[in-house]
């Protein structure tokens, strides 16, 4: 709540996006959507002395829906990078098995022993 106060008192000062995130310390892509967030909101500043931190609206911040969108889309794409991962290591440990075996060391360890 306190960088989303502060993203909105720079803006209403003039500072561009790059600068507001370069002060706060987030992406200028946040920055924007937060300022997206705000304006739909109907949020200008300064902002009311009776908004604080717990009365403040949920649509200004981030929405459960869209964090569920994040984590659901962060969640698929690493099941399907293991599960890659996974299928690399089964097909690279059956041909080492099956066909590396005869490829490379066919009959060197009979005359190695003999």
């Amino acid at each position: 709540m306190r960088q989303v106060r502060e993203v909105l008192r720079l803006r209403t000062a003039g500072l561009g996006l790059n600068e507001i995130a370069r002060r706060v310390g987030v992406a200028p892509s946040t920055v924007r959507l937060t300022l997206k967030r705000l304006a739909s909101a109907g949020l200008n500043w300064p902002l009311p002395a009776e908004m604080t931190d717990t009365t403040f609206p949920v649509g200004a911040t981030a929405a459960a829906a869209e964090h569920r969108g994040h984590l659901r889309r962060a969640v698929v794409a690493s099941t399907v990078g293991t599960t890659i991962e996974w299928y690399d290591f089964l097909i690279y440990s059956t041909m080492t098995g099956l066909v590396f075996g005869k490829v490379f060391f066919s009959g060197s360890w009979l005359r190695a022993a003999g």
